[in-house]
């Protein structure tokens, strides 16, 4: 199957810089989600008396704390990859970013509200600029690549960016 891919991020600015954009936006967005779901859980602890305490509500917060951290790493390891120019670093946040986007389409479907599928075409696109970045950087020979250049010893070592 054949993915449509794009050039540009928003038909102006290069790929590169509109997946950073992206990639920074979604690790302020997870963090303050991050925080939320503590001050949920501080909430849930300090004013729930203890004889309404259900095991099923604390369990629910935590795996949303839970999630909500390996996102936000997750998207650190985006950017960290975008800056490497490393692809393998990215597959995770593709994966990711693809069940969001599904699930946005499926809310599209069941809300059957214009906005709601405005919404979700705007993150199909979104989508789409993350996979061209992808796939552009695979196609990308590893001798064009840069490289820095570290003096030790008077020889010379070449490591990664």
């Amino acid at each position: 199957m054949v993915f449509p891919t794009v050039n540009k991020c928003c038909f102006c600015i290069s790929l590169t810089t509109g997946c950073l954009f992206l990639g920074a936006i979604s690790v302020i967005v997870c963090t303050f989600y991050v925080g939320n779901v503590l001050y949920e859980i501080a909430d849930y602890l300090l004013i729930t008396p203890e004889d309404e305490y259900e095991i099923k509500d604390f369990i629910k917060l935590f795996l949303n704390l839970t999630f909500a951290v390996i996102v936000v790493l997750i998207d650190a390891l985006f950017i960290y990859g975008i800056k490497r120019k490393e692809p393998s670093l990215m597959i995770y946040y593709l994966i990711i970013f693809g069940l969001f986007t599904f699930q946005a389409f499926y809310a599209a479907y069941d809300e059957i509200d214009p906005y709601v599928f405005i919404f979700s075409l705007i993150i199909l696109y979104t989508f789409i600029c993350i996979y061209s970045l992808y796939e552009k950087l695979l196609q990308t020979p590893r001798s064009e690549i840069p490289r820095a250049i570290h003096m030790r010893n008077n020889e010379s070592i070449v490591t990664a960016l």
